[in-house]
């Protein structure tokens, strides 16, 4: 006869990983609903044109131009894509969506990972490192 404890599913491990699943999908939400919240205070109007299509792939180019792999990365990355489309719809007005998803294409196709990436590894070049100092050995001999 085999080993009972063995052939048994672990029920503990499967409640873990369904209660992480449900907190999940509970707590996403949520943050969805604060960060709405917070969108509405801020703009003082509430609109179907920020449900669209454009606002959505504004998010979108705003991630991937930043990067996906830290929270700096889509906050630098709204920056820039906001200050250099005021700055190309003021000068340039017929071309400045034109820019901005060939921007958009560039970074897709060449850094897969955003500017974050190159940024940081340019910001390691430039700022000084810190040596730590050496351990002094301890001897137990007096």
């Amino acid at each position: 006869m085999p080993n009972v404890s063995l052939t048994r599913p672990k029920l503990w491990l499967l409640k873990a990983v369904l209660a992480i699943v449900l907190a999940q999908w509970l707590c996403g939400p949520v943050i969805a609903a604060f960060a709405g919240f917070l969108f509405a205070c801020v703009q003082m109007v509430v609109a179907p044109e920020y449900a669209g299509f454009v606002f959505g792939t504004e998010l979108v180019i705003w991630v991937a131009l930043g990067g996906r792999g830290s929270l700096i990365g889509p906050i630098v990355g709204a920056i820039s894509i906001d200050v250099g489309s005021a700055y190309l719809s003021g000068n340039l007005p017929y071309i400045w969506t034109l820019l901005v998803g060939v921007a958009f294409v560039t970074v897709i196709v060449a850094m897969p990972r955003g500017l974050a990436p190159l940024v940081a590894a340019a910001a390691r070049q430039a700022l000084p490192r810190r040596r730590r100092a050496a351990p002094v050995p301890v001897s137990c001999h007096a």
